[in-house]
């Protein structure tokens, strides 16, 4: 699955059973790939200078109790922070131009076989959880993030909510 094209557009990064490649787009030959030291991860995204990812992190041999939300710098693994306490992501992570928020789709509850999530949206510097949107059972409610991340786009009925962050 195509994660994004790299800032100079030479590098697409595709997921690829528990790392992410970044593909020479010209040749298809893998160019690096990312990854963190005794560790798989899913739903995972990089940001859009590539500067950081986020994703699901679990141990190697794995454990459904040690699942955590997590920020890294992939060229080097290390952990920038983990997010949402107990969380995890639905979705892969969505971040803003100038990395200072991510925001994910995130599970909240569970009843009556269904599962309800939210959009979260926390602070890259501190893990601060800065917004919490309604509860959804569609895994593909809308969610953009505007350039600079001080506008959030959602569904609100048939219109688009715009919100100040």
């Amino acid at each position: 699955m195509i994660d994004s094209f790299s800032p100079d557009s030479r590098q697409v990064a595709v997921n690829v059973g528990g790392a992410v490649q970044a593909m020479d787009v010209a040749t298809g030959v893998a160019a690096t790939t990312y990854s963190v030291a005794g560790m798989t991860y899913a739903r995972t995204a990089l940001s859009p200078d590539w500067s950081l990812m986020g994703g699901v992190l679990a141990p190697i041999p794995y454990g459904a109790d040690q699942l955590a939300s997590t920020l890294w710098h992939p060229q080097d693994g290390s952990i920038v922070r983990k997010i949402g306490d107990a969380r995890y992501f639905d979705t892969p992570p969505r971040f803003d131009t100038a990395n200072a928020i991510v925001a994910a789709f995130s599970f909240e509850n569970h009843t009556l076989g269904t599962n309800w999530s939210a959009w979260h949206v926390w602070s890259v510097t501190d893990g601060t959880a800065l917004r919490t949107f309604p509860m959804s059972s569609s895994p593909t409610e809308p969610f953009a993030i505007l350039p600079g991340g001080q506008r959030l786009l959602t569904r609100a009925g048939t219109a688009v909510a715009v919100w100040c962050r």
